[in-house]
């Protein structure tokens, strides 16, 4: 099956047909490393099958069963997964960005750093799954009419400007999460653990925080929301009054200082007359003007000091779908330099001072080069620390 599929994808005639599973038993199928792009498995029981690293980038997987497979660090961009049984599948490190999860069944299921840019979760079941470490992007990932996914484990995710207005998240672990400038509108976070979050410049209209634990969460410039129903705009015109207040009470402060001030120099003054008799002013005498001291000249300054030289790195997209590109100060936690999708035929370039933390959706997608050669990046969606020298998987 897998070398007809092979000449398949090539565009071959003989000897060619796309992989179908109709005749093949594939519970518990040994498949890793296989390269299944566009295979159409759909209905397919693959039931504990061990995918580790396969390439499924398209293919459509509409209701399988992948209950219990094995897909760490699995292709599965843009795939069709609508419907299908993932429940406690391994899905470490796999790239689903793209890929249509509607109304999927991932209960359970191990999804600790893997990619979710642009994925469709509308109706998936997420209850007790593990997102630690997910990466979701800034492009749309769609949720809608979400079951309620409580126990949800989202520690550390890094949810950068990810769209999750209206999902339950009731109970969920957002511990160290990152959800900065994140849509949380109509979020339903009761007793759901906010510690150390970072929730700078996020929307937060309409979100329910009962309960929720928000001790040193980051929350300046965050957009909070009424809590009347209806009035659109009270947090921020209840948060415009409190400005005020706050600027009168700072200047009724400054005001007292001033007369504490005025206080103090009266005393000063006391026993002295009224009308004291002014002193005369002594001469002055006039400064002979001194002679401007000789300034030596170097007839050779030297020269200015050359610039350090930064070391380069070119990312560029291949392969027809290139590559979710996340590209920090540091590590994971830094300042972020890029965060985009590189399509196939273009490409970013960024100088190497100081290390960097580089994460790649779709290792396959992507050509790096680091001070003008080539480094090896293959192995499905992984994490890497960039220094001037080397490129290193994290």
């Amino acid at each position: 099956m897998l070398r007809r599929h092979r000449r398949w994808l090539a565009g071959r005639r003989i000897g060619a047909r796309r992989a179908n599973a109709s005749r093949v038993l594939l519970i518990r199928a040994d498949l890793a490393g296989a390269d299944l792009q566009r295979a159409d498995l759909r209905a397919q029981s693959l039931h504990e099958a061990h995918l580790r690293g396969a390439g499924l980038s398209r293919a459509r997987l509409d209701g399988a069963d992948l209950a219990g497979a094995d897909l760490v660090g699995a292709n599965l961009s843009a795939a069709h997964l609508r419907g299908a049984n993932l429940r406690g599948a391994r899905l470490v490190e796999a790239n689903l960005a793209g890929a249509d999860l509607s109304d999927a069944i991932v209960r359970g299921a191990d999804l600790t750093g893997a990619h979710l840019a642009g994925a469709c979760l509308a109706g998936v079941d997420l209850r007790d799954a593990r997102l630690s470490q997910t990466t979701w992007g800034t492009e749309t990932v769609r949720i809608a009419a979400a079951p309620p996914s409580r126990g949800l484990q989202l520690m550390g995710s890094r949810l950068r400007g990810a769209p999750l207005a209206g999902l339950d998240l009731r109970g969920a672990d957002l511990t160290d999460a990152d959800l900065r400038g994140a849509d949380l509108r109509g979020t339903d976070l009761r007793s759901a653990s906010l510690f150390r979050a970072r929730l700078r410049g996020a929307l937060l209209e309409g979100a329910r925080l009962d309960g929720a634990d928000l001790a040193q969460t980051s929350l300046e410039g965050a957009v909070t929301a009424s809590p009347e129903p209806g009035h659109n705009g009270g947090g921020r015109r209840r948060a415009g009054r409190l400005a005020w207040a706050a600027g009168a009470v700072v200047l009724v402060v400054l005001v007292a200082v001033a007369a504490v001030r005025t206080d103090v120099g009266g005393i000063g003054d006391l026993g002295r007359s009224e009308d004291p008799v002014p002193a005369a002013a002594a001469p002055v005498e006039p400064v002979p003007a001194l002679a401007p001291a000789p300034v030596a000249v170097d007839a050779d300054p030297p020269p200015p000091p050359a610039p350090a030289t930064a070391s380069g790195l070119v990312i560029e997209g291949t392969g027809g779908t290139g590559s979710w590109v996340e590209l920090r100060q540091g590590d994971a936690t830094g300042a972020l330099v890029f965060a985009a999708t590189i399509p196939s035929g273009a490409s970013e370039t960024f100088p190497v001072r100081d290390p960097l933390w580089l994460r790649v959706g779709n290792t396959d997608g992507v050509e790096v080069t680091l001070a003008d050669r080539r480094r090896d990046v293959s192995g499905g969606t992984a994490s890497f620390e960039v220094t001037r020298e080397r490129i290193t998987r994290l």
